[in-house]
């Protein structure tokens, strides 16, 4: 089956296939993640497998949803590790 990608889609076309077709929201979020990978790894992780899923049952993706990372929990782990080195 194949996939389709919502951003893809003119209006017209989206209307005539959400009607049959399962929506698939992917969601990851924007963080850190050492020095090696890029702040958005979740969400390209996320889209990757939605699209596959998507692939698989014909389905719709919707474009990813990015959730900001919480700079507060952070900022208490890494407090946290740093009291442990200590």
């Amino acid at each position: 089956m194949q996939a389709y990608r919502m951003n893809c889609l003119t209006w017209e076309d989206y209307q005539a296939k959400i009607k049959d077709a399962i929506l698939i929201l992917p969601v990851g979020s924007t963080e850190q993640h050492s020095s090696h990978l890029p702040l958005g790894v979740d969400a390209f992780l996320a889209e990757n497998i939605a699209l596959s899923l998507a692939d698989k049952i014909g389905g719709l993706l919707h474009q990813p949803s990015i959730m900001d990372t919480n700079q507060f929990r952070h900022q208490v782990v890494d407090h946290f590790f740093q009291v442990l080195l200590i």
